[in-house]
């Protein structure tokens, strides 16, 4: 510090400190801000938004440990509930059943995905009263397909060929008895 910067009593020195702290602090925060700003710069463009719609099955992620089991092996996302109300872009109320209503983040929602598409009666998406599989075992067998099981004991379902009886269970054979060593 040069010596006509210096105070000359502890008034001076005092104003002088508080100055240089207070660019200091404008310093840091000027630097904070622009690594804020870059910072999430980078976060936005690796995450992608997403949104529901009131009615869609999400899982939900729960995070809980439970003592005594390996982490690994731990179901984390619980299922099959439903979205009653959007409350604004990050939260939502989902319901279970006729279990409350909960409020959750969208962080920890996921949607539900099926490989097959079922309405809630069980029957396929699309598929009418008549033709989903339920309908498709219950019908009776006609014609040939019809006669050959009833002559083998199996059945035939829609138009599908008959299955063979399912082998009969292997039985272990008998052990030999163990000889005794004596000295």
């Amino acid at each position: 510090m040069p010596a006509s910067d210096r105070a000359t009593n502890a008034d001076e020195y005092a104003l002088q400190s508080f100055e240089r702290l207070q660019k200091a602090t404008a310093f840091v925060r000027e630097f904070t801000g622009r690594n804020i700003a870059w910072m999430k710069k980078l976060y936005d463009s690796s995450v992608k938004m997403q949104s529901y719609e009131i009615g869609e099955k999400v899982l939900v992620y729960n995070p809980k440990k439970h003592r005594g089991r390996f982490a690994k092996w731990e179901v984390r996302w619980t299922g099959h509930f439903v979205i009653e109300n959007k409350l604004n872009s990050a939260n939502y109320v989902i319901k279970k059943g006729r279990g409350k209503p909960v409020v959750i983040h969208i962080d920890r929602l996921r949607k539900l995905t099926t490989k097959i598409d079922t309405d809630d009666t069980g029957r396929l998406a699309g598929d009418s009263p008549a033709t989903s599989p339920q309908a498709k075992r219950c019908k009776s067998d006609t014609g040939a397909a019809a006669s050959s099981a009833r002559s083998t004991g199996t059945q035939s379902v829609a138009g599908m060929p008959a299955t063979p009886p399912l082998p009969q269970p292997l039985t272990r054979p008998a052990r030999k008895p163990r000889m005794l060593l004596t000295h």
